[in-house]
């Protein structure tokens, strides 16, 4: 009769042990699913835990997290004021307001404006700056929204937003997580960043226009100037021409014929005329293939280089 219920009263005590353990527990957690309020209260335990370690974690590092952050915010407002091209005077004066609010001495202002300089430099890295603010900065969210804050006062600043002014601001936003808090400014930066480079490209074309236009005008112009010029050389000529009197008129004739431009070369005078008369004479014609038919207009050639040779020496003395 013992052997036979002993192990009924073994299951029955181990399975009293197993509930005296496991109802405490198994209590704690029904509660918590019935009760919401003790859910909400390990919320609220585990925020203030957060809190505590960023409250040690800010005293342990202020000085580090303050550096950080003013090197930041002036390497990316540098970075910004320059995404566009150029740094204009507004981008200036906001810098200078910013140097006033944070109460900047001469020293700091320095070293500002040697990171605002940084960040103007190609070979300046927005992801690793971003990395390293958040490194330091990333569990204080006040500092971090002041300095989401300024980056979009400097794309405000030149009064237009370009796509890189756009692009720096939003990958801040997502690397700092606010992209959902400043959604509506981000994609109001978007269709600015849009309009205006298609402004710009717009601008580009007609610019490309007038180019075009200005140097077909100016082709047309010294085209006009060119056949004015001619034009003149030509009156002149004609002018020169209608001056020379008859015998003068004669001369240059004869020396026309001869292929000579006037000339007192007595030596170039007769080369050139036995050079013409060799041409048009009838032997030397017919002895190279010229037709027969033609040989009235070689004789009448003849003739006249003969009677412009004759004209030349007569008039320039030399036989």
């Amino acid at each position: 009769m013992i052997a036979s219920g002993l192990p009924n009263d073994w299951f029955k005590l181990c399975l009293g042990l197993l509930i005296m353990v496991a109802a405490p527990l198994f209590g704690r957690r029904l509660a918590q699913v019935v009760d919401p309020r003790s859910a909400d209260a390990a919320a609220h335990r585990r925020r203030k835990a957060q809190r505590k370690a960023r409250q040690k974690y800010i005293a342990e590092n202020r000085q580090q997290i303050g550096f950080q952050y003013f090197k930041s915010t002036f390497l990316f407002a540098g970075h910004i004021a320059a995404a566009d091209g150029t740094v204009c005077d507004s981008e200036k004066r906001l810098f200078d307001d910013f140097c006033a609010r944070l109460q900047l001495d001469k020293a700091q202002i320095d070293a500002a404006q040697d990171y605002f300089q940084q960040g103007h430099s190609p070979d300046f890295s927005p992801t690793a700056a971003i990395d390293e603010f958040v490194s330091q900065c990333g569990m204080v969210p006040s500092l971090c929204e002041s300095f989401l804050q300024m980056q979009f006062a400097f794309v405000e600043a030149s009064g237009t937003v370009v796509a890189a002014e756009w692009g720096i601001v939003e990958m801040l936003s997502k690397r700092l997580r606010a992209e959902s808090i400043y959604a509506d400014a981000l994609e109001e930066y978007r269709q600015s960043a849009a309009l205006h480079a298609h402004a710009r490209a717009r601008a580009r074309q007609q610019t490309h226009k007038r180019e075009r236009d200005k140097q077909r005008f100016q082709a047309e112009k010294t085209k006009i100037e060119g056949e004015n010029n001619n034009q003149q050389s030509k009156n002149q000529r004609d002018q020169q021409r209608e001056t020379l009197t008859p015998a003068q008129r004669e001369l240059r004739l004869a020396f026309a014929v001869l292929g000579l431009p006037p000339t007192r070369d007595k030596t170039a005078i007769k080369r050139a005329y036995r050079l013409q008369i060799k041409r048009h004479h009838p032997d030397y014609l017919l002895a190279n293939g010229y037709p027969e038919s033609l040989l009235a207009e070689a004789t009448a050639r003849s003739v006249k280089i003969n009677q412009a040779y004759r004209l030349l020496k007569d008039r320039l003395k030399f036989r």
